[in-house]
Order: C-alpha cells, then sequence, then structure tokens
C-alpha cells in the first residue's frame, strides 16, 4: 500500500519524507492498538453476559421444572414455564450476538489498521 502526497515541486525538498512515513505509520499504529483494545473488551463484555446468561438460563430452567412438577395440569404454569425458556434465551443472545457479528467488523478494521502500519509515503510534486 502506498500514500502518495502531491506537494508544490518547492516544498518537497524541505520536508523529510523519513520522518513524516514514520509519523503516518505511528498514527495508525496507535489506531490499532486502540482496536485491538476494542476487540479485547468486547470480547470480555461478551464472555461475562454468556455467562451470566447461562447462569439465569439454568435458573429458569430449574424454576420451570419445578413448577411444572408441582402443577402438572395447570395450563397457567405451562405458560409461565415456557416463558422463562424464552426469557433465557432472549438474555443469551446479546452476548452470542457481540462474540460472533459484532467482532467481524471490528476484526476486519484491525486488520486493516495493521496493514496500513506498513504504509509507504511517497512525496510527489504536484503537476502544475
Amino acid at each position: 500500500i502506498e500514500l502518495s502526497i502531491y506537494l508544490p515541486a518547492d516544498k518537497i525538498e524541505s520536508i523529510d519524507s523519513t520522518q513524516l512515513q514514520r509519523t503516518i505509520r505511528y498514527h495508525f499504529e496507535l489506531k490499532s492498538e486502540d482496536k485491538a483494545a476494542e476487540l479485547k473488551k468486547a470480547k470480555q463484555l461478551g464472555r461475562k453476559g454468556l455467562l451470566l446468561g447461562f447462569l439465569v438460563f439454568l435458573v429458569c430452567t430449574l424454576i420451570g421444572l419445578a413448577l411444572m412438577n408441582a402443577f402438572p395440569s395447570s395450563r397457567l404454569i405451562l405458560t409461565l414455564e415456557q416463558s422463562l425458556v424464552v426469557f433465557a434465551w432472549v438474555l443469551i443472545w446479546r452476548p452470542v450476538e457481540i462474540l460472533t457479528y459484532d467482532r467481524w467488523p471490528l476484526v476486519s478494521e484491525y486488520k486493516q489498521l495493521q496493514q496500513l502500519t506498513q504504509l509507504n509515503v511517497t512525496l510527489k510534486a504536484q503537476a502544475n
């Protein structure tokens, strides 16, 4: 990947192209580190949410089974038990989404930023 910067011919000689390239690469290194931190945070949030979701799922399932055993012929209890299962699945959905679908764009951006840390910068004279 190359970044070409067009400047007036008399200005090119006054700019240190090596330092400019280092500065631009450093900018993308910082952005890459920020994106890596964002990925790490999303992963931690997803894992914590998934753990909590599974615990709530377990509790909801146990409560539903206990109620079904205590009142086997009650339609109200059957509805309540099914509602608890749906509630538990809803709790698990967002953490799974964070760990899967929400991560893909972040990973893609991180890879692009990593590539930009190797960016070659060239200075060229501007055509009049």
